[in-house]
């Protein structure tokens, strides 16, 4: 009985093991706010999960970049670009992000980002019945 119980045990193991790096693996897809994207990031770019928030963000920042230049708000970036990019590294070398910069498909990017888009006054308060 007592092998039977090791193997289970090793079994137990293993599959706790395998949770706890997938729920690492998914750690920024479970909790990025694309409604609140203000933060700082880490991304391993060879993970699928990972790679996908890095590309919503970059997408945000598109289009935050645009909508700001458009409305004529004020340059916030760290550069005078309107990125909301700031303090990047790839594989924890510093770089400039520029617009058309392509993600890599393995490295890890780390960022900060940070999202200058205000809401209008004059668009008032949604009621929760809405």
């Amino acid at each position: 009985a007592a092998p039977l119980l090791d193997d289970l045990a090793t079994h137990q193991s293993r599959s706790q093991s395998a949770m706890l790096f997938s729920r690492d693996r998914l750690f920024n897809h479970r909790t990025f706010n694309g409604l609140n994207t203000t933060g700082s990031y880490e991304f391993d770019l060879g993970n699928p999960s990972d790679r996908e928030v890095a590309q919503q963000l970059l997408r945000i920042n598109r289009w935050a970049v645009e909508y700001a230049k458009a409305h004529g708000q004020l340059d916030l970036s760290q550069r005078g670009n309107y990125q909301g990019i700031r303090n990047e590294a790839l594989n924890g070398h510093p770089f400039e992000f520029k617009a058309d910069w392509i993600l890599p498909d393995n490295g890890i990017f780390a960022t900060d980002f940070f999202y200058s888009i205000r809401i209008p006054a004059e668009a008032g308060v949604t009621s929760q019945a809405a």
